[in-house]
């Protein structure tokens, strides 16, 4: 993780315990781990900025390191649940939202999300033989677009169920929630 994106991250999480109500929260971080060790280095970060109350989620199911394998399969539950909440008015944008970096007003990340989402697909590509199986992927890449807002925000919604399914596992974060 390079210096920039560390300082990000703990400008960031400094900014969420400035907001009125969440001063002393314990902060949920998921982060993906398809590349190599992003979690690791996040954890490292808030360790040295000496943040407290921060748990690394970890649901990697192919290596025993922190944080969450974005598979075709969690896309497709990703999806599914963020598109129900967005069709019954579940998804709310709270009144202090920001970007750290301070190249966004409120007004534009909702767009840029909003655009995300209407620029994600399902894509199916079919068997190259009878042997072959179809391969499903969930991307908003496409022409230079990115899906990385949008991807957030469906990590969040799915790991809250998740914390919430295992709670003898994100304790720390479920007893902030109550």
């Amino acid at each position: 993780m390079a210096l920039h994106q560390q300082v990000l991250l703990v400008d960031h999480i400094n900014a969420i315990r400035e907001i009125p109500g969440f001063e002393g929260c314990t902060i949920g971080l998921i982060v993906e781990s398809n590349l190599g060790n992003e979690a690791e280095y996040q954890d490292l970060a808030c360790r040295l900025a000496h943040l407290e109350r921060i748990v690394v989620m970890n649901e990697d199911t192919s290596h025993e390191r922190l944080g969450i394998r974005t598979t075709a399969t969690l896309k497709r539950s990703m999806a599914f649940m963020t598109g129900l909440l967005l069709m019954h008015g579940k998804i709310k944008f709270h009144r202090h939202l920001f970007s750290v970096n301070g190249r966004q007003s409120a007004l534009q990340l909702r767009q840029q999300l909003l655009g995300q989402f209407l620029n994600y697909k399902r894509i199916v590509k079919p068997a190259q033989d009878e042997w072959d199986t179809s391969k499903e992927t969930f991307t908003g890449k496409k022409g230079g677009n990115k899906d990385d807002i949008l991807i957030a925000l469906q990590l969040g919604i799915y790991m809250k169920e998740v914390a919430y399914a295992k709670p003898e596992k994100y304790q720390r974060l479920i007893s902030c929630a109550a």
